[in-house]
């Protein structure tokens, strides 16, 4: 994973399994972790509003080793999936790797998302509220991954 200048980096990580673009499903049995509906503790209260580096989320779309893999990340300072966070003002970078999939983050009142077939970087300012937030690969739409803002 290309390596950003950031405090601290949150990381939500999720193999798709059942995606598929038209062959088998691609899937990445090394990813620290699968989508689960029960949120879980990952990121320090200190990630509340009001702070300064704390507050800004990477998400990947595909890996350095294999830019199509059917992966979403989102990590935190210690490389922990984010399954919860508390409300706030948060800047989530987006590196897309892949050609074939886009990066949607959507709860709430946020809707933002990187476009297929761009790669690059792409940054979101985004107000976080209690509630339940996803981000999904709209053209594989199996590939999603969810948090809680509390």
């Amino acid at each position: 994973m290309k390596k950003l200048t950031v405090a601290v980096v949150l990381t939500l990580t999720l193999a798709a399994s059942g995606c598929s673009d038209g062959g088998d499903a691609e899937t990445d049995t090394a990813a620290p972790a699968e989508s689960s509906s029960e949120p879980s503790e990952s990121a320090a209260p200190s990630a509340a509003a009001g702070g300064g580096e704390e507050n800004v989320l990477i998400g990947t779309v595909g890996t350095e080793e294999d830019p199509d893999a059917f992966e979403i990340t989102l990590t935190d300072s210690s490389g922990a999936p984010v399954e919860t966070l508390p409300a706030g003002d948060y800047t989530i970078n987006v590196n897309d790797l892949s050609e074939i999939h886009n990066f949607h983050l959507k709860g709430g009142e946020v809707d933002e998302t990187t476009t297929v077939p761009e790669v690059g970087e792409q940054s979101f300012e985004v107000t976080l509220a209690a509630g339940e937030y996803e981000a999904i690969c709209d053209p594989h739409p199996n590939m999603v991954t969810s948090f809680t803002v509390t």
